[in-house]
């Protein structure tokens, strides 16, 4: 398992960024409780096919002063007692709603599908962030890196400037000049540090973890080689957004026919059970006792209520031709976006190939500089120059590449396919 506390002893890989958002990620959590929920709420007795039994116990007590006359004579009645005890249960149960019951319970199952399914896209979501902010990390690493050897070489040609100049064979234009350069390199690099740092804080807040920033990443790209638009276009079903969407389109149906049992009559079983107690201690003691069972029906249907039921019906039909048209914008939108980005990805695939070419040739043209600066057939310009060549072709080729790997990444997202 790999931990927070770990990060500045070990190399954080894309595995373990996931790992640990998966178990601290807030979206996740709380997409997981609302699924317990809609688990919960999925029974028998929330749909209304279970009756409600319900047990009642009562009891009065009442103190009595005063005086009773019987035959002539007077009675004190002085703190008499009377008690009285009642016991109960009582049974109600629906056994026809109109059909409403049956329909409750299929959408409860449904709910409880859907929140199953936006707690995969919770984690879908989550891992592509996760993956998107672990590769731009990793790219202002290597631009960090570029900066480093780019001030490695402004450094060799500040000594060569400044032993010229000691040595009263060059300028000390020339020398003030790479000292300049370097200087602007350094702080090319305190500037990338900070945005390196930005996002590698970006990252960390994704995954939700308690942690600075030191911490290593692993740069290293592989390209899924075997991506292919029609495969992408036939994956799209399995995008968990829009199986949430599916699913929300399904509720909606099972909503109207839920208002149409409204139509129908409602028929209902009820049973009870009392038992009675009475003591009384005025004048004479009087005990007595009762029991009562009672057992019936109601039956009732709504034959007109103001056209609420059709208003009711009316606005569900509407809600569910609003659920089909919000699938049917979400189908269109993700299939219009992986068209682009598998445009942008194939692009960044070419550019690659065309930068590694160049990162060659500039590197070469930067190795001739250098040895004609050495020996003194070139000026500083010209050397400066090749160098700036160099990194602005080895900085294209780095964007291409993490550009094809964003897209990768962003493809996979919205196909539904695993992130790897």
């Amino acid at each position: 398992m790999f931990s927070a506390s770990s990060w500045a002893q070990e190399k954080l890989t894309l595995e373990n960024a996931i790992e640990l958002a998966m178990e601290n990620n807030y979206g996740i959590k709380i997409a997981k409780g609302t699924q317990q929920i809609a688990e919960n709420n999925y029974t028998l007795g929330n749909a209304g096919f279970l009756p409600t039994v319900t047990l009642s116990a009562n009891q009065n007590n009442s103190l009595v002063n005063g005086e009773q006359i019987v035959g002539g004579d007077v009675r004190d009645i002085d703190n008499q007692e009377n008690k009285s005890t009642t016991i109960g249960g009582n049974i109600n149960w629906t056994i026809f709603d109109g059909t409403r019951m049956f329909v409750n319970y299929d959408i409860l199952k449904s709910q409880n599908i859907q929140s199953q399914e936006a707690l995969d896209f919770a984690i879908q979501t989550t891992i592509y962030n996760v993956a998107t902010n672990y590769y731009l990390a990793a790219l202002e690493k290597e631009r960090l890196k570029l900066l480093q050897s780019n001030l490695e070489l402004s450094e060799d040609r500040l000594k060569i400037a400044k032993d010229k100049y000691e040595l009263g064979k060059g300028s000390k234009l020339e020398y003030l000049q790479a000292q300049v350069d370097y200087n602007t390199d350094q702080s090319n690099i305190l500037s990338q540090k900070q945005v390196l740092e930005n996002q590698k804080l970006e990252l960390v807040r994704q995954m939700n973890a308690k942690s600075e920033s030191e911490f290593d990443l692993d740069n290293t790209l592989l390209f899924d080689r075997n991506i292919t638009l029609d495969d992408l276009l036939n994956s799209i079903q399995t995008n968990k957004e829009l199986n949430v969407l599916e699913r929300a389109k399904e509720i909606a149906e099972l909503q109207e026919k839920a208002s149409k049992a409204d139509r129908l009559p409602n028929l209902s079983v009820f049973a009870g059970y009392n038992y009675s107690e009475t003591q009384r201690a005025v004048g004479f003691t009087f005990e007595s006792s009762t029991t009562d069972l009672s057992y019936g029906f109601n039956a009732s249907v709504t034959l007109f209520n103001g056209f609420n039921i059709n208003r009711v019906i009316q606005n569900t039909k509407i809600n569910k031709e609003i659920a089909e048209l919000n699938y049917e914008q979400r189908m269109f939108d993700l299939e219009t976006s992986i068209r682009q980005q598998f445009l942008s990805y194939l692009n960044s695939i070419e550019l690659i190939n065309i930068e590694e070419k160049n990162v060659a040739v500039a590197k070469e043209n930067n190795e001739i500089a250098k040895e004609r600066y050495d020996i003194g057939l070139s000026n500083p310009v010209e050397y400066r120059e090749s160098q700036t060549n160099l990194i602005a072709a080895e900085t294209r080729k780095q964007n291409a590449e993490y550009s094809a790997k964003l897209a990768e990444i962003q493809l996979k997202y919205l196909a539904g396919i695993r992130i790897k």
